[in-house]
């Protein structure tokens, strides 16, 4: 088995790894909560632990999904009994129509990825006007470039962008920003 950040999240059984814990994740629901939400996805879900947030506060149809065999298997044991579906699949390529899903919370994902095919999928299966909650690392002024190849490296994350390098690939993905918190 390859032993990478995921697979130690996975095999410590890790929730909430992303920027801010599940405290951003409840705190971004303040505002999710008022915008039509009748089919939630939780992009790479993990261990489930923001899906077992929605259980809840909503009684959207929730759907998990992620690529990771172990963090699926460890999903399916926190949600046991619970109204969610949980898929393992991937996201450049998710098993949704196009304009199906309400609303995407994607925690810590995309910067693991080549953003702009993962924003252009996430766009595909948003119905219009539907919302997209991101929380991601975002790197600042701060960070050297050496530090930012260690993180990249550690992380084995795809780059770190800057909040402006968020917005402009948001923007180029074609989604309205309507808040952000840095």
């Amino acid at each position: 088995m390859e032993f990478n950040y995921t697979s130690m999240l996975a095999h410590l059984n890790i929730a909430s790894a992303h920027p801010g814990g599940l405290s951003a994740t409840k705190k971004a629901w303040e505002q999710l909560k008022k915008y039509q939400h009748h089919c939630i996805l939780d992009a790479d879900c993990g261990t489930g632990k923001t899906l077992e947030f929605l259980t809840e506060v909503t009684n959207s149809r929730l759907i998990g999904i992620d690529q990771d065999q172990a963090m699926i298997k460890l999903a399916k044991q926190r949600l046991k009994g619970k109204r969610v579906e949980l898929i393992q699949g991937k996201l450049q390529k998710l098993p949704f129509e196009s304009g199906s899903i309400d609303c995407i919370i994607s925690e810590s994902v995309v910067s693991f990825n080549h953003v702009e095919p993962i924003l252009s999928e996430y766009n595909r299966v948003l119905r219009p006007g539907g919302i997209l909650l991101l929380i991601e690392m975002t790197g600042d002024q701060t960070l050297t470039q050496e530090m930012i190849k260690e993180v990249e490296q550690f992380y084995q994350i795809k780059s770190i962008l800057s909040l402006d390098e968020w917005i402009e690939s948001l923007e180029k993905g074609q989604f309205d920003l309507i808040d952000y918190f840095p």
